[in-house]
């Protein structure tokens, strides 16, 4: 009887939720953010392999701060350093693709794998851990998700502990 409850109750399940659940990130890591989910190379981006990448800066409004200029990462470079495939290679399986970013309070904002594409957008994604040259302070960071030219700050995800690629 228990078999086939747990077979009912797994049959039950929406199209893949028992992969997505797999994904989920490891326990947070202070000051840390953990790169999984749907990827090859899974890793931990601390602030010295954020040093290692290539940086990029976006001069943007907040949500209630004053234009600022952020600086960081772009989240395609984590993504590319993870073995998330890229340019002409986001088509079929991968075109449903879903980055999944996740902050130590909980909140979440999920964007396309294409939206993080240079061949697909201008739109810059940023790593953020700096503002205006100077660490994001507690409140933000130590790091926060960026997006450039957006006009809702929805997706700028503060203090980043996740970033999830998830098969939809």
């Amino acid at each position: 009887m228990k078999f086939r409850l747990a077979v009912l109750l797994f049959l039950s399940l929406p199209p893949g939720a028992v992969a997505q659940e797999a994904a989920r990130c490891p326990a947070p890591v202070a000051g840390a953010i953990a790169i999984a989910g749907d990827v090859s190379k899974p890793f931990v981006l601390t602030s010295a392999v954020l040093a290692e990448l290539p940086r990029a800066e976006i001069r943007a409004e907040g949500h209630g701060t004053p234009a600022a200029t952020y600086s960081g990462v772009p989240l395609r470079a984590l993504l590319s350093r993870a073995g998330v495939v890229e340019g002409a290679g986001i088509r079929g399986r991968a075109a449903a693709q879903v980055i999944v970013v996740e902050a130590g309070d909980g909140y979440r904002a999920s964007f396309a794998l294409a939206e993080t594409d240079t061949a697909f957008t201008n739109r810059p994604i940023l790593v953020a851990d700096k503002m205006d040259g100077k660490p994001l302070t507690a409140e933000y960071g130590p790091f926060q998700i960026i997006v450039g030219q957006e006009k809702r700050h929805a997706r700028w995800v503060r203090q980043v502990t996740c970033i999830r690629v998830v098969q939809m």
